[in-house]
């Protein structure tokens, strides 16, 4: 499994964005921004920065997973493409032994150069990755953690319909403070994993207004991301 496959999207500025695969040595185009504080403050905890080879033996690792997807993040301009972070699907398994039909996984993302920044790159890679879970891969449910004070991160995902359900409390220590992080979810909007989730209770209030939003970026997938 390990990579999935090219996914091609235009953000609203115009940046031609793909997700696909990508070889050991293009981790060299982004670990520079792995060795910046402001990329890395609130990934993994430790505050350390990254070499290439450290990206290398991550890469390494990655690549023999069984249950993940991973997608480096390029994007093109003019006759340039370049590596400017990934985004993954892991930890793809049952919900529970009992509930082996009702799958769901872990989802994250980093955008490694900051002048890809606020230019809707990891807003068109949620909306590629979402769609890629629910509509090609048939999960029900995706989870995915924030660091309370990364709102970027927060607002990326409630706009494809993340809810927080969760607080894992003193989970980072950043600038002189421990960080919480708040636990998310994002549910198949389709008929029969809402179902199947759901059963005989009621869909919150937060949920139904999430699932609008879910479909909403489904829907935008559907007539904009190409698969190659």
């Amino acid at each position: 499994m390990a990579f999935g496959p090219w996914m091609k999207m235009t953000t609203d500025a115009g940046l031609i964005v793909e997700l696909g695969p990508f070889e050991r040595d293009d981790v060299k185009q982004y670990v520079e921004g792995m060795q910046r504080l402001d990329v890395i403050k609130y990934f993994g905890g430790t505050g350390a920065a990254f070499t290439v080879g450290n990206e290398q033996e991550w890469y390494d690792g990655i690549s023999k997973k069984q249950n993940d997807f991973y997608w480096g993040i390029w994007v093109g301009e003019g006759d340039e493409r370049r590596l400017v972070g990934a985004t993954s699907i892991k930890d793809i398994g049952p919900h529970a032994e009992t509930q082996r039909n009702i799958t769901q996984a872990v989802t994250g993302i980093l955008i490694a150069d900051p002048v890809y920044w606020g230019k809707g790159v990891a807003s068109v890679a949620h909306k590629a990755r979402t769609w890629y879970a629910f509509r090609q891969y048939g999960l029900v449910r995706l989870k995915s953690a924030v660091a309370q004070p990364n709102t970027a991160s927060r607002r990326a995902i409630e706009k494809v319909g993340y809810t927080q359900v969760s607080v894992e409390r003193n989970m980072l220590f950043v600038d002189g403070k421990y960080v919480h992080y708040d636990n998310f979810e994002c549910l198949n909007p389709d008929e029969w994993s809402w179902k199947l989730w759901w059963g005989d209770d009621r869909p919150t209030r937060k949920s139904l207004e999430a699932r609008k939003l879910t479909e909403a970026a489904l829907e935008w997938a559907d007539t904009h991301v190409r698969l190659s």
